[in-house]
């Protein structure tokens, strides 16, 4: 019988290690998808993050004007290459191994970081993407209360993507 890869987004964040290096946070959404053993943390980020649907290409241009008023850079929606310094979407990647790869941005209103990490959990292997962020201003707390809804569509939509994918190819 084939493998049914779930999402799940009531999943224990990867947290603890990057609210410390932000000085604290407020706002952190994590969720796990399902992924054959083996997999990396690299090739969960890639595999979730490729290829993004044009609906999020196309939000995420749309978005780019709020980004600038924080000093944040625009979205680039070309393919993700995770390797140290290469950009996915507004982050850039800050550190890319097996085991973990952190994305994140700052601006002088917040600061964001993005781990994606894999696991074992009570299904398998699952890959899990955690979001952590601290705001410094109130135009970065306005800025994530427009944003979260957008940003948990987004990873939702891409994680099922992605357990769509590995329960066919299984």
């Amino acid at each position: 019988m084939a493998r049914r890869f779930a999402v799940r987004t009531d999943t224990e964040p990867v947290s603890a290690a990057m609210v410390r290096l932000l000085g604290g946070c407020h706002h952190i959404h994590a969720l796990a998808v399902d992924v054959h053993p083996g997999t990396t943390a690299v090739d969960f980020t890639s595999a979730l993050l490729h290829p993004l649907p044009l609906w999020i290409r196309l939000l995420l241009r749309l978005m780019d004007p709020l980004r600038a008023c924080l000093g944040l850079p625009g979205s680039q929606v070309k393919p993700v290459q995770v390797t140290d310094g290469a950009r996915i979407g507004p982050l850039f990647i800050l550190d890319a191994r097996d085991s973990q790869v952190l994305a994140g941005e700052d601006s002088r209103d917040l600061s964001c970081r993005t781990v994606f990490t894999v696991r074992p959990g009570a299904g398998g292997t699952e890959g899990v993407c955690t979001t952590v962020i601290r705001c410094y201003r109130p135009a970065g707390e306005l800025y994530v209360r427009i944003t979260k809804p957008l940003h948990t569509l987004i990873l939702v939509s891409l994680a099922r993507q992605l357990a769509r994918a590995h329960s066919v190819r299984r």
